[in-house]
């Protein structure tokens, strides 16, 4: 009970609105529910009331459509659509939605290389909501969580509602070699809603990359970039040292320091870098790093590595 706050004085004839919450803790079906109240006066004696009321459920689904079909190195623009189940009657925006986090499994087979990873270099800007049905929203976060999992936060002044269509946001995804031949790639999607009396279903998409023909794998060795980085030499350096490194596809790349507790100590790169051949060099005074193990790590689209650098002083 929220008004009035327990206890309070309640004299001979007086009349009590009270005000009530019911917030169920699991989704329940559109039944009749009571709620029953009970009064202690200070006196000892006993009185109940019982308010009584239907359950409102909610049923949406939160999607990323299928079909979507493209070649090596292209960006492809993926929609996150969201909208209630065809059997709803109710309209979304009685649910009075203002917040959501939307998420995009990208790599949920936990797979090494990248055959898809989103092309999100600065946050939300990467996020489209033009034309959308969260055009007026502001985008709070989006991330990419654990090279995994594209998660994107929103929130509004307005209720979420249905508008022309059922979009929620799009993304731009960057597609790589297919490692499978062009087979389909499935595209979990998750949505956390802010009320529990929704139930959200969600219905994957899924990407097919063309397997990479004669012509175009001859196209892509033409170019002499693969992924690579070496390790750095001199090592153990005490003054400069350098590393060459690749990049196949255009892409943010990272190049960070790490010392063996796991903690950042330097960031060499972070960066949009073009497919080409870069060379790292490193005044390692310059650090002012005590002497010991360090480990230096490549984050660039699909590619990853980690080496070691020893420092002697």
């Amino acid at each position: 009970m929220e008004n009035p706050a327990a206890p309070f004085d309640l004299g001979p004839g007086d009349r009590l609105i009270v005000e009530a919450t019911f917030a169920p803790i699991e989704v329940r079906d559109e039944a009749p529910h009571t709620i029953k109240i009970e009064y202690v006066t200070s006196i000892g004696d006993t009185a109940y009331s019982n308010l009584e009321g239907i359950a409102m459920l909610i049923n949406t689904v939160a999607e990323i459509p299928k079909g979507y079909r493209t070649n090596p190195g292209d960006k492809v623009t993926m929609d996150f659509k969201y909208y209630k189940n065809n059997n709803e009657p109710k309209p979304i925006s009685q649910a009075e939605i203002t917040s959501f986090t939307a998420r995009v499994y990208f790599n949920s087979d936990d797979a090494q290389a990248y055959d898809i990873y989103p092309d999100l270099n600065n946050g939300c800007a990467d996020i489209i909501k033009d034309g959308t049905m969260t055009a007026s929203w502001t985008c709070n976060k989006a991330e990419i969580i654990d090279r995994k999992i594209l998660e994107v936060s929103m929130s509004g002044t307005t209720p979420l509602a249905a508008g022309s269509n059922d979009v929620l946001f799009k993304f731009r995804m960057n597609t790589f070699l297919s490692s499978n031949d062009g087979d389909i790639k499935t595209i979990p999607c998750g949505f956390t809603r802010q009320f529990r009396y929704m139930e959200v279903d969600t219905i994957p998409g899924d990407i097919s990359i063309a397997p990479v023909c004669v012509n175009t794998l001859r196209l892509i060795k033409l170019s002499g970039v693969d992924y690579s980085i070496t390790q750095n030499n001199p090592n153990p350096a005490a003054n400069m040292t350098s590393i060459d490194y690749s990049i196949g596809l255009e892409a943010n790349t990272t190049i960070k320091l790490y010392n063996s507790n796991g903690e950042v100590v330097a960031t060499f790169v972070d960066q949009l870098l073009k497919p080409g051949n870069y060379t790292l060099d490193i005044n390692i005074e310059q650090l002012g790093l005590y002497s010991g193990v360090y480990y230096y790590r490549i984050e660039s689209g699909p590619y990853s590595d980690t080496k070691s650098l020893v420092i002697t002083k």
